[in-house]
Parts: structure tokens; C-alpha cells; sequence
């Protein structure tokens, strides 16, 4: 089930996340050496666990199979997937708002490092949690209710971010936008690999992995731009706008789609 390979990658990605900044606290105190040693000996030990690991039978000859024909096909991704890749983009350029622009907001309002630390130690410990109890309740649920809700609280978040002036106000508003990564971010994978062209599942990923990059890319610079020539508001509100942008067309774009497939059943 390509819903469960999503949501375990994103699980144990955050995993790693979450113990990787619990450890390197306590290893960096014995020098950066010792750091930069254990990351090094980790990447050794994935690497073997490939070799040995990753010879699935009739796999390559498979692969390239699926490449000949991806080569021959005429196939055009349906224009929901590139709605979707829309919505990819801005759900990482807000996200890496929380990794840049915002830690500047925090501590200019009085509020400390570790106060804005201990929001990704907290961001982490949900996803972990929450990824577990909601793997047990979304396998029958739509991927449209599961990514639009999520984007939808995703970008709620950034309207309590425009009134935030105390620490519990930003992680009232760090929680919502948790719960709402929880629900979209490994959903939208699932969803473009459920109606993606078959021979195509690595390229549509690839293209998953390069809005995530792009907005990662352009959150920093887009959000500078808007503190210099605008204010924190005004950013914030733009994300949301973007967002519930592309989510309204998401759903207007699926629904289209829905109503085409069953004229087409009907006419048949």
C-alpha cells in the first residue's frame, strides 16, 4: 500500500530528526569531531544495509521495463498533480518559515532560543505520536480530505501566527500547523502515486522532491523580502492565502474529474 510506504518514510524521517538534535547536544560537548564521526559512521553502516539489503529480485529488470515504456508513452500527468506540486511548493515555503524568518520574530518580541528549541523537541515528539494513532484511522479515509483538512489547518496556523505575542500563542500556533503537516505532507506523495501514470512513479516523485526543495529554496528570500518592504502580517497572511488557494483548486480540479468519470461510466 503506497499510503503506508508514505506515511512510514515521513514517520521515521521525523524519528531521525527528533533523535539526531537530542544527540548531537551531548556529542558536540566532546568536540565537532566526535559529530561529524558518528554522521559518518551512520552513512557507513546505511550504505551496507543497501549492499546487502536493497537485491530485490527482479527488480532491475523490472525498472528498466517500466523506463522503456515511461520512454514510449505519450502520457500527460493529469492537471491535478500539478495542482498538487503547487500546493507542495507552498506548504514547504511556509514551513521553512519556522526554520528562519520566524526565530528572528520570536526573539525580537523577548522570547528566547531555547523557547523557540524546545517548539521542534515538542514538533517532533506529535508527529512521532500522532503519526502512529493516525496510521491506524486514515487507511479508509480520501486522500482530498486528509491533504485539504491538513492544508487547511496548515494554513490557519499562520493567521494565529499574526496576532502571536506570547510564547503559549506561538505554540498554540506551532501545534495547529503540526497536526495539519501530520495529515498532508505524506499524503500528497500518496495521492499523486494513486493517480499518476504507472510507468512514471519515480519521475511524478522526483518532481514531489524538487517542489519540496524549491520551496525550501525560496521561503527565506520571499520572506526577507516581505519583513523589508511589508511586515510579519502581511507575510503571514500571504502564505495563508497561497495555501487555501491551491487547496480551493485542489478541490475544484477533483471534483471535476469525479464528475467527468462518472459521465463517462454512465455514457458507457
Amino acid at each position: 500500500d503506497s499510503r503506508q510506504v508514505f506515511n512510514m518514510q515521513y514517520l521515521f524521517m521525523n524519528v531521525g530528526v527528533v533523535l539526531g538534535t537530542l544527540t548531537v547536544g551531548f556529542l558536540f560537548d566532546n568536540g565537532a569531531k566526535l559529530v561529524f564521526g558518528t554522521a559518518t559512521a551512520m552513512y557507513v553502516i546505511f550504505s551496507v544495509l543497501v549492499i546487502l539489503t536493497f537485491n530485490v529480485p527482479g527488480m532491475t529488470k523490472q525498472a528498466a521495463r517500466s523506463a522503456a515504456k515511461a520512454a514510449r508513452s505519450t502520457f500527460k500527468p493529469p492537471f491535478l498533480i500539478y495542482i498538487l506540486l503547487g500546493l507542495t511548493f507552498s506548504l514547504y515555503l511556509g514551513y521553512i518559515l519556522w526554520e528562519t524568518v520566524i526565530a528572528t520574530h520570536m526573539t525580537a518580541l523577548g522570547l528566547t532560543t531555547q523557547d523557540y528549541s524546545m517548539l521542534w523537541t515538542i514538533n517532533g515528539i506529535v508527529i512521532i505520536i500522532g503519526q502512529v494513532i493516525l496510521n491506524r484511522f486514515l487507511a479508509d479515509v480520501s486522500f482530498k480530505l486528509t491533504v485539504l483538512g491538513g492544508t487547511t489547518l496548515f494554513a490557519i496556523s499562520f493567521i494565529f501566527l499574526m496576532f502571536a505575542r506570547t510564547y503559549t500563542d506561538f505554540l498554540v500556533a506551532f501545534l495547529i500547523l503540526t497536526v495539519g503537516e501530520l495529515l498532508a505532507s505524506p499524503q500528497i506523495p500518496a495521492w499523486i502515486d494513486a493517480i499518476g501514470n504507472p510507468n512514471a512513479k519515480g519521475q511524478e516523485q522526483g518532481y514531489v522532491t524538487m517542489m519540496i526543495s524549491f520551496g525550501r529554496a525560496l521561503g527565506p528570500f520571499y520572506g526577507g523580502v516581505m519583513i523589508d518592504h511589508g511586515s510579519y502580517k502581511l507575510l503571514f497572511f500571504s502564505i495563508f492565502g497561497l495555501l487555501m488557494g491551491f487547496s480551493i483548486l485542489s478541490w475544484l480540479v477533483d471534483n471535476r474529474l469525479k464528475m467527468a468519470h462518472k459521465k463517462a461510466r454512465s455514457s458507457q
